[in-house]
């Protein structure tokens, strides 16, 4: 994900206008914002932190993608306030933490199976873009397909 379009979205749709803001938010030194920028990638864990801080789609926040906001309905996993307004704390984007952990487990356990490696960009990528597919696909499965895991990380690698 392009980090400056991200970063333009970000600063238009939260009240972060700085990195020292970003890195407040998403917990990392102001260094590690640098580094991404001249990286030219915005992380997906710091879009998921963002999304669920400010109930904004993870998908709007990477690709600009409809959606901008989600509604309360969808899957509220919190309580307490949002940064924003004080109302009640949603479910990151689309995700929710359940899926997300899944998808961890499952690009880590397959990771393990085979001694293989990916950079934390490339394994961050290849977990929301699992995460997406599985909402699209199999939206009513609890379970995350390990044929589609294994697809993946050979694309990713």
């Amino acid at each position: 994900m392009n980090f400056d379009a991200v970063w333009e979205r970000i600063k238009l749709h939260t009240e972060l206008k700085t990195f020292i803001d970003l890195a407040q938010a998403v917990n990392v030194l102001q260094s590690a914002i640098s580094k991404r920028k001249k990286g030219g990638i915005f992380p997906a864990e710091w879009i998921f932190i963002l999304a669920k801080n400010y109930n904004i789609s993870a998908d709007f926040l990477a690709w600009g993608v409809q959606p901008l906001m989600l509604s309360p309905s969808i899957g509220d996993i919190g309580e307490g306030p949002t940064k924003r307004s004080g109302e009640p704390k949603p479910a990151p984007g689309n995700i929710d933490e359940e899926l997300l952990k899944e998808a961890i487990q499952a690009v880590e356990e397959y990771l393990a199976e085979i001694k293989g490696t990916l950079t934390p960009e490339k394994k961050a990528e290849l977990i929301m873009l699992l995460c997406q597919w599985h909402l699209k696909e199999a939206p009513e499965s609890k379970k995350i397909n390990k044929a589609t895991v294994i697809s993946l990380v050979r694309l990713a690698a």
